[in-house]
């Protein structure tokens, strides 16, 4: 547009320059009429297009196409609208940019066919937010103000895993068999006695035996097995610009999810509110839940910090089983929780495997090895 203002300037200065050294009919017309196009292009753009829509419109027959539609409802044409469509991947933040330019006729529309070309599994947010109006020559533009947008999720790879469930996971959801190899809260059920450890509900303790043995105990109680599997989505904030390894925590995630309701298990699902950062979970019975919470845990921007830091002991006790962590990093508290709940850590490029001090079992994942690691887990 710059480049074109230029162009006339030094037409105009061209014509001056003729008229300057022959003034006649011709030039004095030339003139003119250079002088007068811009003007009247100006004054075009200036009334046209003031009432311009743009939505975008969801291709039933295309997950990834989205369709830009374009209005005019004056009776006068617009010579140039252009319209800036954006396409955020919410979950790792990178940002596409797609611009087209149509002509409108009087009480016209255009429709172009947008496809979203994905880099990386996410929530994907298509918004137009302004449209720009230029004149005829396009030697000038000003902003119409339009808003809306369209969300699109884009899943991850899922892959099979022959899962191995224990006998804790095949338990019935509302079964009311109690646990003996985990702590629970049903006071009417006392399963065992043990040294308190740091975390442990004061209410448990068992003042007079610990009197008499000089150490502090706690009652361990029985609980129904009501949630046998809890499944967390750790987007730590260390693999926040690495958009590869995000892809390979969100693939290990969903297919923990997919194989467990593929495997009859119940389970409950847990990720980082991307508002208002504090934990969310969703029970998870069927695959409409499974395919609904999608939208939710692949808008979580990785570069913010999780709610999943610190791990504490409300969040297991009395209803899981076993704990899976799908992320980078060990979060604090384990300690706390590992005694009587199976914790698996499934770690992004963790530093080691095996067992740490707490009794959870870390298995490394990576882009090349994780189908592999994670085709017999163990849950």
């Amino acid at each position: 547009m710059i480049r074109r203002r230029v162009a006339v300037v030094l037409l105009i200065l061209f014509a001056a320059v003729l008229y300057l050294f022959a003034n006649g009919t011709g030039t004095v017309a030339l003139l003119a009429a250079l002088i007068a196009a811009p003007l009247l292009s100006l004054a075009a753009a200036s009334i046209s297009g003031k009432h311009v829509e743009a939505s975008l419109l969801q291709d039933t027959a295309d997950a990834n196409s989205i369709r830009l539609i374009l209005h005019n409802p004056d009776l006068m044409p617009v010579a140039g609208a252009e319209a800036e469509v954006r396409c955020t991947n919410l979950r790792t933040g990178e940002v596409d940019t797609i611009n087209v330019l149509r002509h409108l006729r009087p009480k016209g529309r255009s429709e172009e066919q947008l496809v979203i070309n994905p880099g990386h599994a996410g929530r994907y947010e298509v918004a137009v937010d302004n449209v720009r109006i230029s004149d005829p020559l396009h030697l000038w533009s000003r902003n119409k103000a339009v808003s809306d947008r369209h969300y699109i999720t884009v899943m991850p790879e899922l892959f099979d895993m022959d899962l191995q469930l224990t006998s804790s996971s095949a338990s019935m959801p509302e079964s009311d068999i109690y646990r003996d190899d985990r702590r629970g809260s049903d006071p009417g059920d006392v399963r065992g006695l043990r040294e308190y450890i740091v975390g442990d509900p004061v209410r448990n303790i068992h003042w007079k035996l610990s009197e008499k043995v000089d150490k502090m105990l706690v009652k361990e109680l029985g609980t129904p097995v009501t949630g046998q599997v809890l499944v967390i989505l750790d987007n730590a904030a260390d693999v926040g610009l690495n958009p590869y390894a995000l892809d390979v925590i969100a693939s290990v995630f969903a297919s923990v999810m997919n194989s467990l309701w593929a495997a009859g298990v119940d389970f409950t699902a847990g990720w980082t509110d991307p508002e208002t950062r504090e934990p969310v979970y969703a029970k998870v019975t069927n695959e409409e839940e499974l395919l609904s919470i999608a939208d939710a845990y692949l808008s979580v921007p990785a570069v913010s910090n999780s709610a999943f830091e610190v791990i504490e002991r409300g969040t297991v006790d009395s209803r899981f089983a076993h704990l899976i962590i799908v992320g980078s990093k060990m979060p604090s508290g384990i300690e706390s929780i590992s005694n009587g709940c199976q914790v698996t850590l499934l770690m992004y490029d963790a530093a080691r495997e095996g067992r740490n001090e707490a009794g959870a079992n870390i298995i490394r994942i990576d882009e090349n090895s994780y189908t592999s690691e994670l085709s017999e887990l163990e849950i």
